[in-house]
């Protein structure tokens, strides 16, 4: 009996916040339909909708994005990030985070989320953003950031959801960490971690940026949407951690449908370095 109660504990918290959220998303709608109306971005798109891969400068692009009213973008990001429906009207912009039914209605001038493209059923005449980076930098920046926080911060969420993948070393962390994770930007667009699907959705998004490239991108995106977007490094540190050349190699190993992803964009990704 135990085994049937414990993940209904679980679920019956998620599912009382589902249901909050579904009754709060209902008395700002008409204005925030109203607002969205007249959003004209890039020619013909009528919102911007980013693909958040983790570790891969995704906050900076949202900081920059949130920026665009003359706020501070770090801040408006942490109030979304506290907010228990993650919409802000800021003069006439809506921006939205996470929440996957805000982000399918489609009213907001930009929203993004860490939710697979597979998964959400984006509107018609979206402008879309992904970043990219190199597979293994990556996957070493996020067991980077986990061991920071272990040192630092223990009591993070993100800690307390992903700290057991860490285990004892960083070739713990490569055979821990879900494949879902360990192949992001595959997975992000394909559900099959098939690389050649992944590459065509990623060809197809409006914009790709890549980290190693990341202010170069940036700016042609300003001129895209015609906003000033400054980039604000977010979430730098100088935490290192040892990692051994071999673990490296092995790990190379383990990505090698994101660089044979890598490797169909060619022609995409030589564009915007």
């Amino acid at each position: 009996m135990i085994e049937f109660q414990r993940p209904l504990a679980r679920e019956l918290p998620r599912r009382a916040k589902d249901l909050s959220q579904r009754a709060l998303l209902l008395p700002g709608n008409v204005r925030c339909q109203r607002l969205a109306s007249r959003y004209r971005i890039a020619n013909d798109d009528r919102r911007v909708y980013f693909h958040h891969i983790r570790k891969t400068a995704g906050t900076s692009l949202c900081w920059a994005m949130l920026s665009i009213t003359g706020r501070n973008g770090a801040q408006i990001y942490d109030r979304l990030a506290r907010s228990f429906l993650p919409r802000l009207v800021l003069d006439d912009k809506i921006f939205v985070g996470w929440q996957w039914r805000l982000i399918q209605q489609g009213h907001y001038y930009f929203a993004f989320s860490h939710t697979p493209a597979h998964a959400l059923s984006l509107p018609p005449a979206t402008y879309t953003i992904t970043c990219l980076r190199d597979p293994v930098k990556r996957v070493i920046s996020h067991y980077r950031m986990l061991r920071e926080f272990q040192a630092t911060e223990p009591t993070r969420p993100v800690l307390l959801r992903e700290g057991h993948w860490l285990g004892n070393s960083f070739a713990d962390f490569i055979d821990r960490l879900p494949r879902e994770h360990l192949l992001r930007q595959v997975y992000m667009f394909s559900p099959r971690f098939d690389p050649a699907e992944a590459a065509d959705a990623v060809a197809d998004c409006s914009c790709v940026l890549t980290t190693e490239a990341f202010d170069a991108g940036l700016a042609r995106l300003s001129q895209t949407l015609g906003h000033t977007l400054t980039h604000h490094r977010a979430k730098g540190s100088g935490f290192t951690v040892e990692v051994d050349d071999h673990d490296v190699e092995r790990l190379r190993d383990r990505l090698e449908p994101e660089y044979r992803m890598y490797d169909q964009l060619g022609p995409v990704l030589d564009a915007v370095r």
